[in-house]
């Protein structure tokens, strides 16, 4: 496939944003793909350098002992933190992870979570975000940090 495809879920972001942040209800992301889906994964807020995702795991997500996966844990962390930094960049720049660090503080049971992920640092070239993912209850189950490759726009 030759070009740049779209950012499905870049461009709803900035969407957001420009409508004001938030819905009254949260916005499904079904178009980004199977993963997004499988995940229930819906975007609650966003705001220039900050997101706020919500997911769902189910028996499907989890190891034999009843626990969430741990890369699935992971999965939800990453992209709190790569759409962080997407809210400060324009369409045609992108952010990818450079190295993700996890610290699981529970145990993640099947469930509703939220991810809430920051930016913290933000260059041209690279950003750093954290990320904490809370259970439904709003006890916190994990937290990530990561810098970020920004590429696009000319220079990246």
């Amino acid at each position: 496939m030759e070009g740049k495809q779209e950012n499905v879920e870049h461009s709803l972001l900035l969407d957001l944003i420009r409508e004001g942040g938030s819905r009254a209800e949260p916005v499904a992301v079904t178009e980004a793909g199977a993963l997004f889906r499988d995940l229930g994964c819906t975007v609650i807020a966003a705001a220039p350098g900050e997101v706020r995702l919500g997911f769902r795991c189910g028996a499907a997500h989890v190891q034999g002992n009843g626990i969430v996966n741990g890369g699935i844990v992971a999965t939800m962390l990453d992209l709190g933190l790569a759409w962080a930094a997407l809210t400060r960049l324009p369409a045609e720049r992108s952010a990818a992870t450079i190295a993700l660090n996890v610290a699981f503080l529970r145990p993640a049971l099947p469930g509703a979570f939220t991810v809430t992920g920051r930016t913290v640092a933000f260059g041209y070239r690279t950003a750093q975000s954290e990320a904490q993912l809370c259970d439904a209850e709003g006890r916190l189950i994990a937290t990530a940090t990561s810098p970020l490759a920004l590429r696009g726009g000319g220079g990246g």
